[in-house]
């Protein structure tokens, strides 16, 4: 039981720290490919299918739309910069002094 806890505990430890590098569009493919096949998996259990097929066909569908939705985030950063989404009030400009002869 202690090894199996450890093996476990391993395994999470490498998948957590293989995220770190990644790109926006690599990330949201991994999570669209996690939550596909889970969806997938509870389809094909209610529907009496082969849990296997509904994980893989699901997974594969969430990959492509994680995929496809980090593309676009991506698109979106390059052309809306950071700061030109900034919520902060621009001050109004200042009045400039009437000159008087």
């Amino acid at each position: 039981m202690t090894r199996c806890m450890i093996a476990l505990l391993a395994g999470m430890l490498l998948v957590c720290g293989a995220c770190a590098d990644m790109t926006r569009t690599e990330k949201t493919t991994l999570a669209g490919a996690a939550i596909g096949a889970g969806a997938g998996v509870g389809i094909a259990a209610l529907a009496r299918g082969y849990l296997g097929v509904g994980a893989v066909v699901g997974g594969a569908l969430g990959a492509v739309a994680g995929n496809l939705y980090g593309k676009e985030q991506e698109r979106r950063e390059a052309y809306y910069p950071r700061h030109h989404h900034s919520k902060k009030a621009k001050k109004p400009p200042e009045p400039q002094e009437e000159i008087t002869p």
